[in-house]
């Protein structure tokens, strides 16, 4: 799998995870801590600093720039 897409098993589910997360923080009123937990993260922290190091913005950050882009 790496040797086709680069990324491996554990990135590609990683990298779903958090496409989800985007959608449910742009979507929905959910709790930062409800996407976690609806992404498959026990720990909102870690949760959060995974979203960070994917997207270079803070959950809570990204839910407020698509709120305001919805506004538009």
């Amino acid at each position: 799998l790496k040797k086709e897409t680069g990324k491996t098993f554990t990135d590609l589910v990683t990298e779903r995870r958090m496409e989800k997360a985007q959608e449910l923080l742009a979507h929905t009123t959910l709790r930062i801590a409800e996407v976690a937990e609806a992404v498959g993260f026990e720990d909102e922290a870690y949760f959060a600093r995974r979203f960070r190091q994917c997207f270079k913005i803070a959950p809570r950050d990204y839910r407020n720039k698509a709120a305001a882009a919805a506004l538009r």
